[in-house]
């Protein structure tokens, strides 16, 4: 796929449609045209997917089904539209499919177990659900990814990636906090998988292996002495030497 260049709008860069950005709001859109249709002309019971808490009608499919009914709150389903739609093409540049498919995994898997756990010690009530949740995979992503990059919030306020995500993380804890219910749970428990993700098997995971083993294999090397020994090339002009060289065992070694 060839670049394509940003837009200006006012001012404001707007990021290039990508296919996968396009598809994934075409479906989401569909997603959500159906599910309108379902509870509000049909009548079917679609709040029976949503995730609700032990003892408010739990079942065991709703942590599964929970991303796929938004209920009618258009304007919060527009907003997370508006921030997949800038956020997705930047992501999609600095991963492969597959880190973003093992981060949005990891991320709906912690805050599953985070809404678990509270919700089994009587901690939380309600309800969660939506997609919307998982767009702060691709915020979080971002900002380790790209940390000292400066964004607008709310096309405005100039604050750096990083700072975005701790402000993210801060209020998502004051959040769970002040309305223990399982939505704010599963915000924060969303984010904390991703982190999780980020440190262990994404990039910060892997340059901690590549260091481990740079060191392992730095003392390895230290197990021998390396000589420089040889002749000089019979073809060298005088100015360079071709060495050749001979390792022996450094008094260090043990057989």
């Amino acid at each position: 796929m060839s670049p394509q260049q940003p837009q200006m709008m006012g001012g404001i860069e707007l990021p290039p449609v990508t296919p996968l950005t396009r598809n994934v709001l075409v479906a989401l859109f569909v997603l959500y045209v159906i599910e309108l249709t379902a509870a509000n002309v049909l009548g079917l019971p679609t709040r029976a997917l949503a995730w609700s808490g032990f003892g408010e009608g739990f079942a065991l499919y709703q942590p599964f089904t929970r991303y796929l009914v938004q209920g009618n709150g258009v304007f919060g389903v527009v907003i997370a539209g508006v921030v997949l739609y800038f956020f997705l093409p930047i992501v999609e540049r600095l991963c492969n499919t597959a880190q973003l498919v093992e981060a949005l995994i990891a991320g709906a898997i912690g805050g599953t177990v985070l809404g678990l756990i509270l919700d089994a010690i009587g901690l939380l009530h309600g309800m969660a659900l939506g997609w919307s949740v998982l767009v702060e995979v691709l915020v979080v992503l971002f900002g380790l990814m790209r940390p000292k990059a400066v964004i607008r919030l709310f096309f405005i306020l100039p604050i750096e990636a990083r700072l975005l995500v701790w402000g993210a993380a801060l209020v998502g804890f004051l959040l769970l906090l002040a309305t223990m219910d399982l939505m704010s749970a599963d915000f924060f428990g969303t984010l904390l998988g991703t982190v999780g993700w980020w440190h262990t098997r994404g990039p910060a995971g892997h340059r901690r292996k590549l260091l481990r083993d740079a060191s392992r294999i730095e003392r390895e090397l230290d197990r021998f002495t390396v000589l420089p020994g040889g002749r000089q090339d019979s073809q060298d002009d005088g100015r360079s030497a071709r060495l050749r060289l001979r390792t022996v065992p450094s008094p260090r070694w043990r057989p």
